[in-house]
């Protein structure tokens, strides 16, 4: 008869607990575990895999940022870099350097490192991009950051 008056409390008690869960999103799951949509990438220059992870946080900060990637090497724990894909609509034609001179993405720069004004390149053959140089303010390392067109 002990038994009986158990269950139904047990019963009761995960009804309770079950009731006051809330169902995850799928922000919310994604941000849980971004290592389940991990991209790999090549090897850096000490045969390390590198892996680009999403970052949900930056993407929902700002209107016109579609993507943005951590990108991390090894097991080291702090990220190597990072990728930011932003929507184009209604830019001109100096567009990238809008984005190099005065712009969240600039602003961001300049809070971590000094950078040179940027010089016009090509990447990947074709593309159309500026290339800053630039020595992070803690340390002095270089580092180089591109704003490319897709």
């Amino acid at each position: 008869m002990r038994g009986l008056t158990v269950a139904p409390i047990l019963a009761i008690a995960a009804a309770a607990i079950l009731a006051g869960c809330q169902p995850v999103t799928d922000v919310e799951a994604e941000a849980a575990n971004p290592e389940l949509d991990a991209v790999p990438l090549v090897q850096n220059l000490v045969g390390e895999d590198c892996r680009a992870l999403p970052d949900f946080e930056a993407t929902r900060a700002s209107s016109n940022l579609l993507r943005a990637y951590d990108i991390y090497c090894g097991r080291w724990e702090e990220r190597s870099g990072r990728v930011f894909e932003v929507s184009a609509v209604g830019g001109g034609p100096s567009l990238l350097a809008d984005y190099t001179d005065q712009s969240w993405w600039r602003d961001d720069l300049d809070l971590v490192m000094d950078c040179g004004s940027g010089q016009p390149t090509r990447i990947l053959q074709a593309t159309d991009a500026l290339i800053l140089d630039c020595n992070l303010r803690a340390g002095g390392w270089p580092y180089t950051a591109i704003a490319a067109e897709a």
